[in-house]
Formats: C-alpha cells, sequence, structure tokens
C-alpha cells in the first residue's frame, strides 16, 4: 500500500471522517476499537508523520471516551505499534494472516491491561465482560481492517492515477 502520499487537506479530511465513523461504531458497540484497524493501515502505508499523529489522537479519543483514569489506551496503542513492528519481520504487513494474529494478541491483550488497570485504579469490572470484549476486539479488527485497508488502498489509487 506503500506509494504516492494523497495531499495534506484529503489525508486531513479522509482521516476525520474515518475518526468520526470510528467513534459512533464504539459508541454502537461499546469495548471493541474501531480506530485501531485504522492506525493498522496507517503504519502500513510507512507514512510516520501520519501514523504517530493519529496513534496520539486516537489515543486522546480512548482516554477521554473510558471509564478509567490515564493508561489504558496509551498502553494499548503501544502494544499494537510494538506488535505490528515485531510481527512485520516475520510477515508481510499486509497479509491478512498477520492481521489476524496480530487482532488474537490485540484481544489477549485488551484482556491482560483490563485485568492490571482493574487492580491499579481498583475498579470493579467483570473478568467475564473484558474475555467478551477481548474476543469481540479479535474478530472485528480484521473485518474492519479488511475494510479500511480496501477504501484507503483505493483512496490512494486514486492519487496515484492523477
Amino acid at each position: 500500500m506503500q506509494g504516492s502520499q494523497p495531499s495534506l487537506f484529503r489525508s486531513l479530511i479522509w482521516w476525520t471522517v474515518y475518526s468520526v465513523c470510528g467513534v459512533w461504531a464504539m459508541y454502537l458497540v461499546p469495548g471493541v476499537d474501531f480506530l485501531l484497524p485504522g492506525l493498522l493501515c496507517s503504519m502500513q502505508e510507512g507514512n510516520k508523520a501520519q501514523t504517530i499523529w493519529l496513534m496520539l489522537l486516537f489515543t486522546l479519543i480512548q482516554e477521554g471516551a473510558g471509564l478509567l483514569a490515564f493508561g489504558p489506551g496509551l498502553l494499548w496503542y503501544a502494544m499494537a505499534c510494538l506488535l505490528f513492528y515485531l510481527g512485520r519481520s516475520l510477515f508481510e504487513a499486509e497479509n491478512i494472516v498477520f492481521i489476524l494474529i496480530l487482532s488474537a494478541a490485540m484481544g489477549a491483550g485488551h484482556v491482560v491491561i483490563g485485568i492490571t488497570m482493574r487492580h491499579l485504579q481498583d475498579v470493579a469490572i467483570l473478568l467475564p465482560r473484558l474475555v467478551s470484549d477481548g474476543c469481540l476486539n479479535a474478530v472485528i479488527i480484521p473485518l474492519v481492517w479488511f475494510v479500511v485497508f480496501r477504501l484507503r488502498e483505493r483512496e490512494l489509487r486514486n492519487v496515484n492515477a492523477a
């Protein structure tokens, strides 16, 4: 998916629309991160400045929307970046198997981060809820990634054709 990058304005509009849709989807399906697939696509594009800005924006959204004090959103996206950059040394970054493995790891990470924050912040979070949210993340992230990847690929193809 690497190649020419769209103009700054076009990228800003695309990612703003994506972020609004992602926040809306997170409202409809609580516990699932619909922003992470966009961050994965940005990392696949190789645009580091864009990825850093998106990671900052998505972390602030997650931290502001959650019931826990500061920390879980930062851990979540840091873990995603770490797993992505480690995993792409073993797999092609755009391979669906890589995304499935990464999503399963993120689902498990959701449970671990939730348990850790539950103990650190003395908040009552039910373990079955954490596990079900982790499983939902593991299933939904690859599906959303596939849609976002295709849409973003089409956007980049339009830029290259122009």
